[in-house]
């Protein structure tokens, strides 16, 4: 068995990652991820998927299940989520989550 020598242990979405303190203590303007702006959606939204994907971006259960209930409100959103490395990563995800338009 192998043993880590871990400062922090950051729980994102469902998986356990290992990073170093330094990393998870970072400011909102250099922590990773992108922002995105979500506009819209289409018939069959996955509303729990959505607010996972919100939790998982590093965003509080209250607030996540906030702008859940605006995005089905027709209201505009800027969002920073954690896990996507890339935009492109993130509109994939959200458009088969049922966002209509996602874009920067």
């Amino acid at each position: 068995m192998e043993l880590y020598n871990v400062d922090v242990i950051e729980i994102r979405g469902f998986h356990r990652q290992q990073v170093p303190i330094q990393d998870a203590c970072q400011a909102r303007s250099d922590s990773r991820g992108v922002d995105v702006v979500l506009k819209g959606w289409r018939t069959g939204l996955n509303k729990v998927q959505l607010t996972k994907t919100f939790r998982a971006g590093g965003i509080s259960l209250s607030e996540a299940a906030k702008l859940t209930g605006q995005v089905l409100d027709g209201i505009e959103l800027r969002v920073h989520l954690d896990q996507f490395p890339t935009l492109g990563r993130a509109q994939a995800a959200l458009t088969e989550i049922g966002i209509a338009e996602i874009h920067e």
